[in-house]
């Protein structure tokens, strides 16, 4: 049997109801409190006998306070839970939810059908082993913004994929002591914002398949031939992901917001910063990915998208807006003006360029109202060993992490050209690993053949052994390839995020660098500096160029 309470919010009245129900030596399995009011307690009460509920039903009337006793068929949740499977059975469409693990916890009828597992087998089966192709676990780190027509192959059909991010709130004691908190003395991660509502992190999503018809695709123009007879014109089935470390949240945040709109958009940033990979994300933030396609066309002197190649519907990627002549300008202008008089609802412009000032007068105005700016590498130093982390672990095979002086290293450099240079870098670096980790594997084998013929191996050779061990596992500075040097001013901005020490370090290393070029020897050096020779060469080993003349 179950119960419905209707009483006054009062300290201590629920444990007068419960006292009543164990006076009775009646065992309640379950409770739930709610009511549009908040004013009701639901109690699941098995085996109740009609007799018993009556005298419970006359002794909880006594309780001040109590308003009214009834009998429920169903309680909240089970009503909840009955209504939403019946109304998933009846949806054609695959739906589940996924929990932060990537594990299934309910799906419907149609998703069942389409993994080809029995209903009642659906929970607690990775959603990997089906979508190996879907970027889960990055999905489940990132922003609490739905994605929106995301290619996906299911047992050989093509689906998109739509996906709902379930947030965590943060609970009410905790987000009032953070805003009576006082500022912290240096900048903290920023939290994840979900609308008006702040949440700790993401509980997990909730998926929908929809069969792709053909009509939704992903595309690039750069002037090679492709499907639909289109020139121009070939597929991308590849689901943007947003690197949100550090500063870089915050526009990610601002990225996330500016997606859901309609205005044209324009990301700019120096070469290497991502602004083909945020352009890309606006279509699949957006739910016109949905039913539309993203046309990404990479504009040149001379080579500007044409009216055959520009989607109905969808987001119309401008990139490298700052390479257009004014002639390929007027004529972008004259087909977006038309466009935007025909599926100005339906289709989103964004556009990229390295700096805003370069634009021509009217590509700035068409692009006046919305701009994202990304910023460089060497303003995220903070960031710096999170990027190179995750750039080693989409690389596969590759080392475990870095070291401390191959971290040092990479923080001392201002990548001039941002995170295309970094991934460009820690792949040659893995390459050189990969050769160093096969000579220490054969090294290992031919020591460990002489430990066996020797019959015995010392403690000391175990912890050389454990300490090289270690040493392959990591990348190391002799893995690094040289980094060329850059322009020290000005320092405000290559100093970001570095301490006093850092800096000057920074400078000493670049000026050795420099004069080593004049004077290879450390005694020239030393009387150019001012030093002994023995100061100069301690210096040149603790910066790492010992017996260099100069990289």
């Amino acid at each position: 049997m179950r119960v419905e309470i209707t009483c006054a919010n009062r300290v201590g009245i629920l444990e007068e109801i419960m006292g009543i129900f164990f006076e009775y030596r009646v065992n309640v399995v379950s409770g739930e409190l709610g009511g549009d009011s908040g004013d009701k307690v639901y109690l699941w009460v098995p085996g109740l006998l009609q007799t018993q509920y009556r005298a419970i039903e006359k002794a909880l009337g006594r309780v001040a306070g109590i308003r009214q006793v009834r009998r429920i068929a169903l309680m909240p949740s089970e009503r909840r839970h009955f209504e939403l499977d019946t109304l998933l059975r009846h949806v054609a469409e695959p739906v589940l939810s996924v929990d932060s693990a990537g594990r299934v916890v309910a799906a419907n009828l149609a998703a069942a059908r389409a993994f080809a597992v029995s209903l009642e087998h659906m929970a607690g089966l990775q959603l990997q082993r089906f979508l190996p192709g879907l970027p889960l676990q990055e999905l489940l780190r990132d922003l609490t913004a739905p994605r929106y027509g995301i290619p996906v192959t299911l047992r050989g059909r093509a689906f998109q994929l739509e996906w709902v991010p379930i947030p965590t709130p943060i609970p009410e004691r905790t987000r009032a002591a953070k805003a009576n908190a006082r500022p912290p003395s240096k900048p903290v991660p920023l939290e994840i914002e979900a609308g008006a509502q702040t949440v700790a992190s993401l509980a997990g999503a909730v998926v929908t398949l929809t069969r792709d018809s053909g009509n939704a695709h992903s595309d690039t123009a750069d002037g090679s031939h492709g499907r639909g007879g289109i020139e121009g014109i070939d597929p991308i089935a590849e689901l943007p992901i947003l690197w949100d470390f550090g500063r870089r949240r915050e526009t990610c945040l601002q990225l996330q917001e500016m997606s859901a709109l309609q205005t044209p958009l324009l990301i700019s940033g120096e070469a290497g910063t991502g602004k083909t990979t945020f352009s890309r994300a606006v279509h699949h933030l957006s739910p016109l990915a949905a039913a539309g396609r993203c046309v990404h066309w990479r504009c040149a002197p001379g080579r500007i998208p044409t009216a055959e190649s520009l989607p109905p519907c969808g987001t119309l990627i401008l990139d490298d807006l700052h390479g257009l002549n004014e002639s390929d300008t007027t004529q972008l202008l004259r087909l977006l003006q038309l466009y935007s008089r025909r599926f100005s609802p339906e289709l989103r412009l964004v556009g990229t360029c390295r700096d805003v000032r370069a634009l021509p007068p009217g590509l700035a105005q068409c692009f006046s109202s919305l701009t994202l700016h990304l910023p460089p590498l060497r303003l995220l130093r903070d960031a710096l060993p999170r990027f190179a982390n995750v750039v080693l672990r989409e690389m596969g095979s590759a080392p475990e992490g870095l070291s401390s002086p191959c971290l040092s290293q990479l923080m001392g450099h201002d990548w001039p050209g941002n995170f295309t240079e970094l991934k460009d870098h820690l792949s040659a670096a893995v390459g050189r690993w990969r050769r160093r980790q096969g000579d220490a594997n054969a090294e290992n084998r031919a020591l460990s053949r002489g430990a066996e013929r020797a019959g015995e191996r010392t403690g000391e050779r175990v912890g050389e052994a454990g300490e090289e061990e270690n040493h392959v596992k990591l990348l190391q500075p002799q893995d690094l390839p040289g980094l060329a040097p850059v322009s020290l001013a000005p320092w405000r901005d290559w100093g970001s995020g570095m301490t006093y020490r850092e800096i000057m370090q920074r400078v000493e290393r670049e000026l050795l660098l420099e004069l080593r070029q004049s004077y290879p020897s450390t005694r020239e050096l030393g009387a150019r500096l001012g030093l002994s020779h023995t100061a100069v060469a301690n210096k040149l080993r603790s910066h790492g160029l010992a017996g260099k003349t100069g990289q």
